[in-house]
C-alpha cells in the first residue's frame, strides 16, 4: 500500500469510528424555550436559569430535538427548528403553544409583512395561520 492509500484508509477508519458519536451529539441537541421571556436556545442540556429579562429566573421547557422542520406558534409567533412537532409547553403570556409547520429549513429567508416573523426555508411557506391579524393570513416576502 502506498502512502496516499494508507492515509486515505486511516481517514476513512477515523470517520467510521467517529460517526456514531457525531450522530448522537446531534440527537442530543434540544430546543429550550423560557416560558417567562420566550428566549430560545438550542443546547445539549438544560441552560442556566439565571439572567431572565422578564422574571427572576428562566423556566425552561424542552420543545424537542433540533431538526429541519420549521414551526411557528400561532399564539406567541416564535419560530423553532425541530425534528418533530414541538412540545406545546405552557407560557405565561400565551398559554399552550399552537404549532403550525411552515416547511423545511433552507437557504431562503422569508418574512411576514403582517406579523414580522422571519424563517429560513427551502421554499415559500403557506399563508394560513398568521397570529397577528384577524384575517389569519401571512403575507410572505423573501430574499
Amino acid at each position: 500500500m502506498n502512502v496516499i492509500s494508507k492515509k486515505l484508509f486511516l481517514f476513512l477508519l477515523m470517520i467510521l469510528m467517529l460517526a456514531p458519536t457525531l450522530v448522537n451529539a446531534e440527537e442530543n441537541r434540544r430546543v429550550f424555550m423560557c416560558s417567562n421571556c420566550q428566549m430560545i436556545i438550542p443546547a445539549e442540556k438544560m441552560p442556566s436559569s439565571l439572567g431572565c429579562t422578564k422574571a427572576n429566573y428562566h423556566i425552561w421547557a424542552n420543545l424537542g430535538v433540533v431538526g429541519l422542520n420549521v414551526f411557528n406558534c400561532k399564539k406567541c409567533n416564535v419560530i423553532v427548528y425541530t425534528k418533530l412537532i414541538p412540545n406545546a409547553a405552557y407560557t405565561k403570556e400565551h398559554g399552550y403553544h399552537y404549532w403550525i409547520r411552515l416547511g423545511e429549513f433552507g437557504e431562503k429567508v422569508f418574512n411576514c409583512k403582517k406579523c414580522g416573523v422571519s424563517a429560513r426555508l427551502k421554499q415559500r411557506p403557506g399563508s394560513s395561520q398568521c397570529p397577528k391579524v384577524k384575517s389569519g393570513y401571512h403575507e410572505w416576502f423573501g430574499y
